[in-house]
């Protein structure tokens, strides 16, 4: 299976620069539609899964610094699925948006995280 966690596609990916990223993040465990079975007000990660599913978040956070380091925040960026539980984890709070600047934009079908890094 070639995802991004393979080391051959981080590989792959992080030898080039890039214009645009986009990304899907296994979103099952940040759905709303799991009715609190992954996350909820009270806990946040309430299962191995949603555990998993923010270990594989924090992987894409370090390789989007790198990339962004590399072409000054020229890159534009989107992810899938930030409007549900991954927009209120830390993850997003503390470093996407904090460390490296990425602004949420939420559209009513397709929620976008965008770059607007500044140098």
């Amino acid at each position: 299976k070639a995802d991004f966690s393979s080391n051959y596609v981080q590989h792959l990916i992080s030898s080039q620069t890039h214009d645009y990223i986009h990304a899907s993040p296994v979103c099952s465990t940040y759905s709303l539609l799991t009715a609190g079975k992954h996350r909820n007000r009270a806990s946040y990660n309430k299962t191995r899964e949603s555990h998993e599913a923010d270990a594989m978040l924090l992987k894409l956070y370090f390789f989007l610094a790198k990339a962004l380091k590399k072409t000054d925040g020229m890159t534009t960026v989107t992810i899938e699925n930030s409007r549900a539980w991954m927009r209120h984890g830390n993850i997003m709070k503390e470093l996407f948006e904090k460390k490296i600047r990425v602004q949420a934009i939420y559209h009513q079908l397709l929620p976008v995280w965008e770059s607007r890094h500044e140098t």
